[in-house]
């Protein structure tokens, strides 16, 4: 699995990037499997947050009660599957831990503002990219 880090300050087009990415339609024949997206912000609810990913994938019946058991089931259904993971406003990395789920067909991009949460999960895969740093804008 390949985890990409969007790093930048506030309001400098991290978002939209993404979006952009997952409406590519080259994207989404790469994951032909579907995207799935959770915005996370400062206080999430990442158990619900899973939930939804879970429900997306089809399992209806599936009712978590812990994140740790909710991210070993989503890892589960997605054992098999290409599907693009986007992981929005992650601001520390116990909470965007649980979404680092998947086979080696898809892929995480997390889009954050503190740069410390971008090196720790670039890390994990080598990639990594701070938008100050790797895009111009014209």
């Amino acid at each position: 699995m390949v985890i990409s880090a969007l790093q930048g300050l506030g309001g400098i087009g991290k978002t939209i990037l993404a979006q952009a990415l997952a409406q590519d339609p080259q994207v989404q024949e790469c994951f032909c499997d579907g995207i799935l997206w959770a915005t996370l912000g400062q206080q999430p609810d990442v158990l619900s947050l899973l939930q939804r990913w879970i429900i997306a994938l089809g399992d209806n019946d599936y009712k978590p009660t812990k994140i740790e058991d909710a991210s070993i089931h989503l890892n589960s259904l997605l054992y098999d599957k290409a599907v693009l993971l986007v992981v929005d406003d992650g601001w520390n990395v116990d909470d965007i831990e649980p979404f680092r789920v998947g086979s080696g067909k898809c892929q995480v991009i997390i889009t954050t503002r503190i740069a410390d949460v971008a090196a720790e999960m670039g890390r994990c895969s080598n990639e990594g990219y701070s938008l100050r740093k790797n895009l111009s804008f014209k």
